[in-house]
């Protein structure tokens, strides 16, 4: 009876350093992945990326109670009166200048996305199937849904 006990303590023991060493490279693992300075030096573009698409996204967000009006909050009118352009031509150009930041921010959040997903895809066990998971479920969801 002696050696079974001693048996199970001993594989006690064994287990609970296993767990313990694996948690310890969990924890690192978390803080390497959570340290924007290592991941800078890991990643600096996507990084670079990742707060350029946030200010874009931050500037958008808290641009949205101002758009379309220019000096004096009058919509199409610019701080220079006198300009012999047609306001017309201006506003042309205004909303040309617009939808090309528009097409940029909405393409960097798209990048910025996919990259954040890859790198969790990476870094995160499981994560990749829960997204799977959450994807299907969304698209069973909407009844417009595109399967490309």
């Amino acid at each position: 009876m002696g050696e079974k006990s001693d048996e199970i303590a001993f594989e006690i023991d064994k287990k609970r350093a296993e767990l313990g060493s694996d948690l310890q490279e969990l924890e690192q693992r978390v803080r390497s992945t959570t340290d924007w300075r290592l991941q800078f030096q890991k990643r600096p573009l996507v990084m670079i990326s990742l707060a350029f698409g946030g200010g874009i996204l931050l500037s958008r967000l808290s641009d949205g109670s101002r758009s379309g009006k220019r000096a004096g909050g009058q919509p199409g009118r610019s701080l220079n009166s006198s300009s012999p352009v047609a306001p017309s031509a201006t506003n042309y150009q205004m909303k040309k200048a617009s939808d090309t930041l528009d097409y940029i921010g909405g393409a960097l959040i798209g990048l910025v996305t996919s990259k954040v997903r890859g790198f969790l895809k990476d870094t995160v066990p499981g994560f990749h199937e829960e997204y799977q998971k959450v994807e299907r479920h969304k698209g069973s969801e909407s009844p417009n849904t595109d399967p490309a």
